[in-house]
């Protein structure tokens, strides 16, 4: 689920919404009405970094936003301080702030790294050529998206040599800091690129230029917040779709319900006697035919009546004949790194943290190999997505749980007759010094494979 990140700006020349809140009443106001309305984070910034903007000394940064990081964070919310100074987030830090966002990644103050790793806060690693210029002058990429991604993933390395755990790391391509705006559209369209470096992925498009050029574009020629608005919430459900980790926006409520529409369009029936929805195959098998078969309506192969008594998809095609246990084969992954928000301890869901899950399947795949078709196999791109689906959609107390889905989800494979999967949580919330917690769970469907030997 994308989580809500509610900018609350406590600064005078911010570029949108400069001026619109100070003193510590108005901010606790507009901290728990972005929280009403459905953030889960407030960013609380006293620096404002768009292109042209005069720096400030720390120090009146900290007299504009201490107080209110003191008075949101003690009423509940999850704090994020938008700073690059390592004063200002070691203040912020000790006042309740859970999370740095950095938007230099580090590299306006050397020394902000191990802050944060000594404080064990979350840090938003942002893409930064330096305060952004208004002439686009440091914005020459060959490809933005290869380019920022390499930058980006030398941040992060920086992070963990200084202590930083790899669960608490969030990146953001820093979308208007030296980018044109095609350059940022761009980044939005390769979202994936980002998310293979293995990491939470933040969006902050909202009323940036990019946004303001797209309304122009269609004829305004003086865009104003509600249209500014209804545009950053449409980049919000592309982010959902993409399962982006979360987006940083002005207004929350447009956002929401753009989230809200989002995940209505992706819900299925959840009626005890509805048909079980299973997602068609990218290579054209279908997911109720024997191995290898085609067909030419996805929808409707995509539909299969569920098994009596059996809480688990009756979609599991049957072995060849003759197949004895011993004769099967496994595929297997290992190590598929994924950020979630399981566990029993509040801090837990809040923060997040990364869960690293292995998945072994086994099926019949000699015909598969006999031929070097992939139809009459299992595509392991597609098992480690539909894994990553299942560990990220909802928020669960237990691995055993998350498990047991993640077991579910791997059998509804067509052809796949048993699985082994193990959950890791090595930043789990226990007093000793431990190198991971696991579960592990084996499950077969043997009313369907009829496994002989």
């Amino acid at each position: 689920m994308t989580l809500l990140m509610g900018i609350l700006n406590l600064t005078p020349d911010s570029f949108s919404d400069g001026g619109e809140v100070s003193g510590v009443a108005q901010a606790l106001a507009a901290a728990q009405a972005m929280a009403d309305t459905g953030a889960a984070i407030i960013d609380i910034g006293g620096e404002s970094t768009r292109p042209g903007s005069e720096r400030i000394a720390p120090d009146l940064e900290q007299r504009r936003i201490l107080d209110a990081v003191s008075a949101i964070a003690a009423a509940g919310h999850t704090v994020s301080v938008d700073t690059v100074h390592v004063a200002t987030a070691k203040l912020a830090l000790a006042r309740g702030a859970k999370i740095v966002n950095d938007v230099s990644g580090g590299l306006y103050d050397p020394l902000m790294l191990a802050t944060v790793a000594q404080a064990g806060a979350s840090y938003i690693i942002g893409h930064w050529r330096g305060f952004p210029k208004k002439n686009y002058s440091r914005s020459v990429y060959r490809d933005v998206v290869v380019e920022v991604c390499a930058a980006l993933r030398e941040r992060i390395a920086a992070a963990l040599a200084a202590g930083i755990s790899p669960a608490r790391i969030i990146v953001d391509p820093g979308l208007g800091f030296d980018k044109t705006p095609d350059q940022c559209w761009e980044l939005l369209n390769r979202i994936e690129e980002l998310q293979e470096l293995g990491y939470p992925v933040l969006i902050g498009a909202s009323r940036k230029r990019m946004i303001a050029d797209c309304v122009r574009e269609a004829g305004v020629q003086q865009p104003g917040l509600a249209e500014l608005d209804a545009i950053t919430a449409l980049v919000s459900a592309h982010c959902a779709r993409a399962g982006v980790w979360g987006v940083r926006v002005h207004s929350v409520p447009a956002s929401a319900l753009a989230l809200r529409a989002t995940a209505k369009l992706g819900e299925v029936d959840a009626r005890p006697d509805a048909p079980v929805r299973v997602k068609p195959s990218k290579t054209g098998v279908c997911a109720t035919a024997e191995p290898g078969a085609k067909h030419d309506d996805a929808d409707a192969c995509a539909m299969a009546e569920p098994g009596r008594g059996d809480p688990l998809p009756a979609n599991v095609a049957q072995p060849p004949a003759g197949v004895s246990t011993h004769e099967l084969d496994v595929i297997a992954i290992k190590g598929l790194a994924v950020f979630a928000r399981h566990g029993v301890f509040e801090h837990e869901k809040q923060s997040g943290q990364t869960f690293y899950i292995d998945c072994e399947v086994r099926l019949a795949a000699r015909a598969g190999s006999a031929v070097d078709d992939i139809a009459k196999t299992v595509n392991y791109a597609e098992l480690a997505a539909e894994l990553e689906r299942v560990a990220t959609e909802t928020v669960l107390d237990l691995i055993e749980t998350l498990a047991e889905k993640l077991a579910a989800a791997a059998l509804s494979f067509a052809g796949v007759c048993a699985t082994t999967v193990t959950v890791h949580k090595p930043s789990a919330s226990v007093a000793q010094k431990v190198s991971d917690i696991l579960v592990t769970v084996t499950r077969t469907r043997e009313a369907h494979c009829a496994l002989r030997n």
